[in-house]
């Protein structure tokens, strides 16, 4: 039997169907676009799941995103005081730092787990977390952070909680068993030369803990109420003398010195180029990179640039290079990101001689380097009477005599 064809009208019908279940489609996605957009606060996206049962982990984007929010609250607070508006936080900060930075604390959760059979689990992040609110020297910064990530105690715990302890346990662990891992030719390594070494053999993708994450209210834990009191602070870098101290409006930098030249062990001693830089409001250490350093020493200074943003070394008595084949008197600096964690070095061409025991002052444009001995030429009986200006903006000296 011969079938029928659609006659004209059921044709004109079809395509109204399919006209309007067309536009119904693309009015859900408009709908669902604005949702999905409206569901981020300064770019995160807010996870209403509950992650003790969901099987949603965080990408690598949303980290970058989550970190990306805790460096602009940093970067928002170091002191700026240059009459040029200080540069945006995307210019200032390049995105492949951010990018590096949550990749190391993936690679560094799995080699957690390959060396030493550490799994971090979520008892540990939640007690991170408890552990940042009870011990936070700085509450509203920390509240700041909070917000940044919506409050969300997972947010918190992948983002905040999960990269202090990675780091720490990553040290703690490759130090204290460091014939393990890092002996090659039974010449031992650093950290940051093993770690720069080995990173790139760990996957990004990591296997999240299942818990049930509880944000703890401020109120639960006095101690960050308690003001023009003494507070013990967290372990510190190496054990020094003779090195610098400096705030940067949101946290406190040291650098170089004399002291512990093997931890944990501390038998010998020796000039330092290591640093760290504490947080108040998570109430911890974080050590400063080893990329573009400057030698070992002691006996320098350092300011904080307010118009570059940047801590500023000079000078001191200690190697003259990397290997440390000669001591000498230092007229060499660097200058020390904390957004990007890089260095970078200041002009020696034409910086005054090196010294020791001198001085340096931050006008709120320039250091002003003042006095100090070399014994080379300058001895204690005759200590320098120059005054030498650095400006960090063109990366120039002007050198007066008194």
């Amino acid at each position: 039997m011969q079938k029928k064809k659609p006659s004209g009208k059921m044709n004109f019908a079809l395509l109204i169907f399919f006209s309007i279940l067309a536009s119904i489609l693309s009015i859900s996605q408009i709908i669902y676009a604005n949702g999905f957009m409206n569901n981020y606060n300064n770019g995160i996206f807010q996870l209403t799941l509950d992650h003790s049962s969901s099987t949603t982990y965080l990408t690598i984007e949303q980290r970058i995103s989550c970190q990306k929010e805790i460096d602009k609250i940093l970067y928002k607070h170091r002191i700026w005081e240059n009459k040029k508006e200080k540069p945006g936080f995307d210019e200032a900060v390049p995105e492949e730092i951010i990018r590096n930075k949550v990749m190391d604390v993936l690679r560094g959760t799995n080699a957690l787990a390959h060396y030493w059979n550490v799994h971090i689990i979520g008892e540990q992040l939640q007690k991170e977390i408890e552990r940042i609110v009870q011990n936070t020297k700085d509450p509203d910064m920390l509240n700041e952070i909070r917000a940044a990530l919506n409050n969300n105690p997972y947010l918190i715990a992948e983002c905040v909680a999960r990269p202090i302890i990675v780091e720490s346990f990553l040290r703690s662990y490759c130090t204290s068993d460091s014939d393990k891992i890092r002996t090659e030719s039974k010449h031992k390594k650093s950290f940051d030369a093993w770690w720069t070494k080995v990173k790139a053999t760990f996957s990004t993708i990591i296997v999240e803990p299942s818990y049930n994450y509880r944000l703890p209210c401020m109120e639960e834990f006095s101690s960050c109420q308690m003001t023009d009191m003494w507070h013990a602070a967290p372990d510190c870098v190496q054990n020094r003398k003779m090195h610098t101290v400096i705030w940067t409006g949101a946290e406190e930098i040291v650098w170089g010195g004399y002291g512990c030249a093997d931890p944990p062990l501390c038998i010998h001693a020796n000039f330092l180029w290591t640093g760290g830089k504490y947080n108040p409001d998570t109430y911890m250490w974080k050590w400063l990179s080893f990329a573009n350093i400057p030698t070992r020493r002691a006996y320098h200074t350092a300011v904080w640039s307010t118009t570059t943003d940047e801590m500023i070394i000079w000078g001191g008595y200690g190697c003259a290079d990397m290997p440390c084949n000669e001591l000498s008197y230092l007229n060499t600096g660097g200058r020390y990101n904390p957004a990007t964690d890089s260095w970078k070095p200041t002009d020696s061409i034409k910086a005054p001689p090196g010294r020791k025991f001198h001085t340096a002052v931050w006008t709120g444009k320039e250091m002003v380097i003042r006095g100090g001995i070399n014994d080379t030429s300058n001895p204690a009986s005759h200590p320098f009477k120059d005054r030498s200006i650095y400006d960090p903006v063109t990366d120039s000296w002007i050198i007066w005599s008194d």
